[in-house]
């Protein structure tokens, strides 16, 4: 079972996993694509307009050719490092591919014969280096694996089986050489170089509108398991506590209750105390003591108050849910204030887009049970733990995944003992945990798993597209009917229809 929760070490403030975060980060130069782009349209200018040649422009164009693909260095240091760990990783294809078209590229120069060769290289080159730009923009997270593990070796094979094709059918070995370069590069992972961290860097995006941010990259993936949202506190679905009823003994007490006890809870600080506060202005308010589990007592313009306890007051408390007090001015009860959690205005529409999303939500909270269940009917929540603290939180997490759940715990507090345990720890920014939603709220935890699964919907169509290319292209290339600059084009073209397939990730509805 994969658990990424707030105890893991890359998702603690501080620490070097925290910089895998699913954030664009500014690494890798705009203005190395600008001079691969410039250099790219000379090249492809002078290859193609005969008209516009100068003496030695071959050598001129493999210069350019020579720089641009020298910003392609880090493919080439990652293929190495790749082929160190016996991974054949798309980085030990590009760098086949853009070595292959640039080797074949200097031959024809070479030999008097460049025509418009030189355009195969600097075109993949440009591609490798749209993919550097986004694979260091979407962090480890461009590692994640959308495609088999067999299909790099396979392409490889090809191309090498290609070349001896061609080589026992052909009378020289030139087309055999030409035959397998282009299939290296029609195989070059453009298209499905770019598929994920494509996905990856336009999620990002979506999510900074959203508030959501992924710290830790195995997230993602755990995000599109869970089947279980543990909302760890009522303040997940609550929008605080507020006065749901004022009950005077008498009607004429009415306006005086709201004023003098209004004013007293002006000295307290929890929230029922905020709460009550709302009644009324700020009195003058002398001789405050707090009662610890019995209330507040003071002098309101010079009227001794108590509000607290119904039978500290000795008042019968009304039977519902909410928290009830009662309040006494000149040693005479004058009613009761019930004081209740307020669902947040997005928590119905988001618990059912919860369970649209095939998660089920689960309350737990230190509320009394008739609280929490009136805040949980009134939210669509069918599942309730009263009256808990951590332990017991951390306690159903362990007992849902014995019934085999996968499950996510969304925190209002960040020492919660419940994420430790649970599959995916969300909380509010600042908290440490695997993935920060804004707010804390249910709706949050709705659009870090909406955004969990957009990514992968985009990431999987990108992927299907460049993968459908593959299989039309590296045939025709092995066949001979598509030469290498004509595969360096095709390429090209697929690596720009995914990633603008995937820009449109950024602005989709929810």
């Amino acid at each position: 079972m994969t658990t990424v929760s707030s105890e893991n070490p890359r998702t603690q403030p501080g620490q070097e996993g925290r910089h895998d975060r699913l954030v664009p980060v500014r690494d890798g130069s705009l203005l190395e694509l600008a001079v691969a782009t410039v250099a790219t349209l000379t090249v492809a200018v002078l290859s193609m307009t005969p008209s516009l040649r100068f003496p030695s422009w071959s050598w001129v164009c493999l210069a350019l050719v020579t720089v641009v693909g020298a910003l392609t260095w880090p493919t080439h240091r990652d293929a190495i490092r790749a082929l160190r760990r016996r991974d054949l990783s798309f980085d030990v294809l590009a760098s086949a591919g853009v070595l292959a078209a640039y080797l074949w590229a200097l031959y024809a120069v070479a030999v008097g014969h460049p025509s418009s060769r030189l355009v195969a290289p600097v075109v993949v080159a440009c591609v490798l280096l749209v993919r550097q730009r986004l694979v260091s923009m979407a962090g480890t997270l461009a590692a994640l694996r959308r495609t088999p593990r067999w299909l790099v070796p396979a392409l490889l094979l090809a191309a090498a089986g290609t070349l001896a094709a061609w080589l026992l059918v052909a009378d020289a070995p030139w087309p055999a050489v030409s035959a397998a370069v282009a299939v290296l590069v029609a195989a070059c992972p453009g298209a499905l170089g770019v598929a994920v961290p494509a996905a990856v860097v336009a999620g990002a995006r979506r999510g900074d509108r959203d508030g959501v941010t992924y710290d830790d990259p195995a997230a993602l993936d755990v995000a599109l398991e869970v089947d279980t949202l543990v909302l760890h506190g009522h303040e997940t679905v609550a929008d605080g506590m507020h006065v749901t009823s004022v009950d005077p003994l008498s009607p004429d007490h009415d306006r005086n209750i709201r004023w003098f006890a209004g004013a007293l809870e002006h000295t307290r600080k929890d929230a029922v105390g905020r709460a009550i506060s709302r009644l009324s202005v700020r009195g003058r308010v002398t001789g405050v003591q707090h009662h610890p589990e019995l209330g507040v007592s003071g002098s309101v313009d010079r009227h001794p108050v108590r509000v607290g306890r119904p039978a500290w007051i000795g008042v019968d408390a009304p039977e519902g849910p909410g928290v009830t007090v009662a309040v006494e001015v000149d040693a005479r009860p004058l009613g009761t204030i019930t004081v209740a959690d307020t669902p947040r205005p997005a928590s119905k529409k988001a618990v059912d887009a919860l369970r649209a999303l095939g998660l089920e939500p689960v309350l737990v909270t230190t509320r009394d049970r008739a609280s929490a269940e009136q805040l949980a009917a009134e939210v669509g929540i069918s599942h309730v733990v009263a009256e808990t603290g951590a332990i017991g939180g951390r306690a159903l997490v362990d007992r849902l995944h014995g019934d085999g759940h996968r499950v996510a715990v969304l925190s209002s507090s960040p020492d919660d003992v419940a994420t430790i345990c649970a599959d995916l720890a969300l909380a509010a920014p600042g908290s440490g945990a695997a993935v920060s939603v804004a707010g804390g709220d249910v709706a949050g935890a709705v659009a870090a798993i909406r955004l969990a699964h957009a990514i992968d919907t985009t990431a999987m169509a990108g992927t299907s597209l460049a993968l459908a290319y593959t299989v039309v292209a590296v045939p025709l290339a092995a066949a001979g009917v598509l030469a290498v600059v004509p595969a360096a084009l095709a390429t090209a073209a697929a690596t720009l229809v995914v990633v603008v397939g995937s820009l449109r990730l950024r602005g989709r509805p929810h």
